[in-house]
């Protein structure tokens, strides 16, 4: 039973780096936009 815990809380942990990193990935990329347009 907390094997099974852990391991979720892990892949959760593992998942919501990658949902931040996406996240900064996209900001990185519109912020580069918008200081094109200006």
């Amino acid at each position: 039973m907390e094997h099974a815990v852990s391991a979720g809380m892990r892949i959760a942990v593992q998942s919501n780096a990658q949902t931040r990193f996406a996240i900064k990935e996209t900001e990185r990329k519109e912020g580069v936009r918008v200081c094109m347009n200006h």
